[in-house]
């Protein structure tokens, strides 16, 4: 018994689709999923830990994952999408913030996007 547990683990090991089949199924319900399933464009497949974001201010920073050291925020339904910033600033605002600092609206929006640090 202990050596097929072993080698099925050995096997799961070997193909990580085994290993998703295995441990995870599907739900058409995207509250209750905790994993998203990430198809590569090289083909591979990730299973990537869904994070709810605790502040519901925003509804459309509810949900989060990381891949590939990327934040994909839930937009809508179903559709994920990275954060893009632009670094593209008028001067003005920018002085603004440096001698005023942030607003307490906007360090809210960081936290719940970048978390603590």
């Amino acid at each position: 018994l202990c050596s097929s547990l072993g080698l099925s683990g050995l096997v799961l090991r070997w193909f990580p689709i085994l290993k998703l089949h295995a441990t995870h199924r599907g739900t058409q319900d995207k509250d209750k999923a905790d994993c998203v399933l990430v198809h590569g464009v090289d083909g591979t497949k990730t299973v990537c830990k869904l994070q709810r974001v605790e502040d519901e201010a925003e509804l459309s920073l509810s949900s989060f994952f990381v891949y590939r050291s990327l934040r994909y925020f839930q937009i809508g339904g179903s559709t994920f999408l990275p954060a893009c910033f632009s670094v593209s600033a008028h001067l003005h605002y920018i002085r603004s913030v440096s001698t005023q600092g942030l607003t307490i609206g906007e360090v809210h929006k960081r936290k719940r996007i970048f978390g603590l640090n």
